[in-house]
């Protein structure tokens, strides 16, 4: 099932196989909608937050890929 916000496209399709076992079918998004605030939009994974969070260095923004995304404007 595809998120409240989200505006992109889904379609059933197969999950694929996992360790040999078949995972069946189930709903995908096939494309991300430009503007889809759930998939086009900043995560908000600062520098102290990256650092702050085990995984830090994996995380990855649709925006700012993996570098930090700046700090927001709080005025």
């Amino acid at each position: 099932m595809a998120s409240q916000g989200c505006s992109c496209p889904h379609e059933e399709r197969s999950l694929g196989r996992l360790g040999g076992v078949n995972m069946g079918r189930g709903l995908l998004r096939v494309a991300t909608t430009p503007g889809c605030p759930e998939h086009d939009s900043c995560r908000g994974f600062t520098k102290v937050y990256r650092a702050e969070h085990p995984r830090g260095r994996l995380l990855w923004c649709p925006i700012h890929t993996r570098k930090a995304c700046p700090d927001a404007d709080l005025s």
